[in-house]
């Protein structure tokens, strides 16, 4: 298949998934984030995490703040991306979670004024997603930032695809640059992925 034919397939799946998000209630998506945010809070990757790298959510999105204040309160080293105007995307240290702590980056998303970290200490990796495929493939928002990450990572750290159960699919169309994670978590359970 062309690779062509495959950002078309790509184009297609992040429209019907987008209209799945849509159709949820608010009520639903929080109902869903906080199943979410305890299942992973249960699971012994995030009790031994030390550095851990979660995100700030888009509306459409899984909500891991409470997640985010178990880590602040635990003494967990934490980071949330932040795009910078020249278009890379780093990892700041989240100090607080108070409003003055954050600022806006260059997406236009809330981010952490903390010191840069290195992705190399993260241990622990919450990865949002458009889509994700059992088999750990990801369908993310079409900028590359996750998976240029994940690609420089040690095999040892944890990636959990953050998603609703609405959005996981048997399969979905990758390119050979689109990374995978090794666990994903919905409202339904966390489970490792099925990958080759």
């Amino acid at each position: 298949m062309s690779a062509e034919s495959i950002r078309l397939l790509k184009q297609c799946a992040r429209a019907e998934l987008r209209g799945q998000l849509a159709a949820m209630d608010t009520t639903a998506r929080c109902a869903a984030s906080a199943s979410i945010a305890e299942q992973i809070a249960a699971t012994g990757a995030w009790k031994r995490a030390t550095c851990a790298l979660l995100y700030r959510a888009f509306a459409d999105e899984p909500d891991l703040q409470s997640l985010a204040a178990d880590a602040l309160a635990r003494g967990v080293m934490l980071a949330m991306p932040r795009v910078e105007a020249d278009g890379r995307m780093l990892f700041r240290q989240v100090n607080s979670l108070q409003t003055d702590a954050w600022e806006v980056d260059a997406c236009g998303v809330r981010s952490p004024r903390g010191v840069e970290v290195d992705a190399a200490k993260f241990d622990f990796i919450a990865v949002p997603g458009v889509g994700f495929a059992t088999d750990g493939a990801r369908l993310g928002r079409g900028k590359g930032y996750y998976d240029r990450m994940l690609e420089t990572l040690a095999p040892e750290v944890i990636t959990v695809g953050i998603a609703f159960a609405c959005q996981i699919r048997n399969r979905l169309p990758l390119e050979p640059h689109d990374a995978r994670v090794q666990w994903i978590a919905t409202e339904d359970g966390v489970f490792k992925s099925a990958t080759q």
